[in-house]
């Protein structure tokens, strides 16, 4: 979404700062933050609210309308998991260890995604606290597999932090990809996201 909304500012598209992109999760409102210059600088997304019942995950659970910040999941290895689902606009399972890096994310991640407790698969988030208001995350997309950033994700991440009273409504977040500030605002209920998004190259895709 950053990278949509700077490629219509820069090419010229439209010359508004604050866009409403209509997608499968809902409208997005990217807001492009600018030096003086005019220059984009970073993107700050508003991911709207989360939502926490187990149906709108969705979550199969004995109670479709409890929330799902406390489940357990056991894989038929027997090895269980304990996490937090919750969705912003995709579903998303939310699991603390001591150390990202050695967790088994390319064994483990898949079958999570695709664990029965998740009707429709689900994104899986591997954090670790790394400081008071900073935490270290990785990632298995469900259809992707394991990628260097998932913005949704750390979204996610950064609800499930302060729900469970990890730490208050701003952190920053570190992903393989480079690091997001997310702010959840108690006045809305929504979630902001903000980081950067560069220009790299352009392409012809000859068919």
């Amino acid at each position: 979404m950053r990278c949509f909304a700077r490629y219509c500012y820069d090419r010229g598209l439209t010359t508004k700062t604050e866009l409403a992109v209509q997608t499968g999760a809902g409208t997005i409102r990217p807001k492009l933050l600018l030096d003086e210059a005019g220059a984009v600088t970073a993107v700050r997304v508003d991911m709207g609210a989360p939502r926490f019942k187990a149906a709108e995950i969705p979550v199969v659970t004995a109670d479709r309308e409890a929330e799902a910040m406390d489940e357990v999941l056991t894989l038929d290895s027997g090895e269980q998991f304990e996490g937090a689902c919750i969705s912003v606009g995709n579903p998303h399972l939310t699991i603390w260890v001591d150390d990202v890096d050695a967790f088994e994310l390319e064994r483990i991640g898949p079958l999570l995604e695709r664990h029965e407790r998740f009707p429709r698969r689900i994104n899986v988030h591997i954090v670790q606290r790394v400081g008071s208001d900073e935490l270290k995350m990785r990632t298995w997309e469900r259809g992707s597999g394991i990628t260097l950033a998932c913005g949704t994700g750390a979204a996610a991440v950064h609800v499930t932090a302060v729900r469970q009273g990890v730490m208050g409504r701003a952190s920053t977040i570190h992903l393989p990809g480079g690091a997001l500030q997310l702010e959840w605002d108690p006045a809305t209920n929504h979630v902001f996201k903000t980081g950067p998004a560069r220009f790299i190259c352009d392409g012809t895709w000859l068919g």
